[in-house]
């Protein structure tokens, strides 16, 4: 049988270097906001649980039945924790509700300004996130859980207002699938990018010039200055020129980066992935 999870053998063994004993940081950002940057998420609790959850179609035969093989139906990817602070802005995130930061003054003429976070009969718009957890292995190598795309959820959303300790609300983060990861994670990592140097583009034109165009692919998305968003190779016109679906909004000559839709493993790096340094 072939290896389908590219495990290297001889890479196991006893290794206490590998052991995790730390309390990573979350990390988020707003998702499909290209300018937005990562921010630490707050005091989050120590005790973080990343889960993969499938459900099986299950072949059976014979009696009494005896299982032949199992097939994945669907699957689950969830990030759980607490938090520790009582900030409106996570908690408009994990309640999915609305916060309004215009300061009003309360009673009038009191002199002391509030802002308020509102729950109501209707709830907003969702919101998604794009998440890394940063943490290392006692030999402080660093071990990073980069969530694509996802979304806080609280089905019981619970703020304890008395207690012996500090307030601690319990969320839930649901990993979905992100169709175009390298247009909203650019920097991050992913296994259908790949790189074209000394591309010339045209304004207003469609056409793109290149030394060779060995390896790119119809349909592949294209990113680089001048390039629209959203711009794929709608044709290969010649060994060397390619054609986009949107024309070009400046004229140079310029590296473009490619997400190669057709790539074997794409669809294993749609939802989230571990770095290991």
């Amino acid at each position: 049988m072939s290896n389908t999870y590219g495990i290297t053998w001889s890479a196991f063994g006893l290794d206490d270097n590998k052991a995790f004993v730390d309390d990573p940081e979350l990390w988020i950002k707003e998702w499909g906001t290209l300018d937005a940057t990562l921010k630490q998420f707050g005091y989050v609790n120590y005790q973080k649980s990343f889960k993969s959850k499938s459900d099986y179609a299950i072949l059976e035969a014979g009696i009494p039945k005896t299982e032949i093989r199992r097939d994945a139906v669907k699957q689950e990817n969830t990030l759980e924790g607490s938090i520790y602070q009582l900030q409106p802005e996570v908690m408009a995130i994990l309640a999915q509700r609305l916060y309004d930061d215009t300061p009003f003054e309360y009673p009038a003429t009191s002199g002391k300004w509030y802002t308020r976070l509102m729950f109501g009969s209707e709830l907003p718009a969702i919101q998604y996130y794009s998440a890394i957890l940063k943490g290392k292995t006692v030999d402080k190598k660093a071990v990073y859980l980069m969530l694509r795309k996802c979304m806080f959820a609280a089905e019981d959303y619970e703020l304890q207002l008395g207690s012996d300790k500090h307030a601690e609300i319990k969320f839930k983060i649901f990993c979905m699938i992100d169709s175009l990861p390298y247009f909203h994670n650019s920097e991050w990592p992913l296994v259908s990018k790949y790189s074209k140097s000394n591309c010339g583009t045209t304004l207003s034109d469609a056409t793109v010039t290149i030394s060779s165009t060995t390896g790119i692919g119809v349909g592949d998305y294209v990113y680089g200055t001048g390039i629209p968003d959203g711009a794929t190779v709608v044709s290969i016109i010649t060994d060397t020129s390619f054609e986009l679906s949107i024309i070009a909004t400046a004229s140079g000559t310029v590296t473009l980066t490619f997400d190669d839709i057709s790539h074997a493993d794409r669809k294993n790096d749609s939802i989230a992935r571990f770095l290991f340094e």
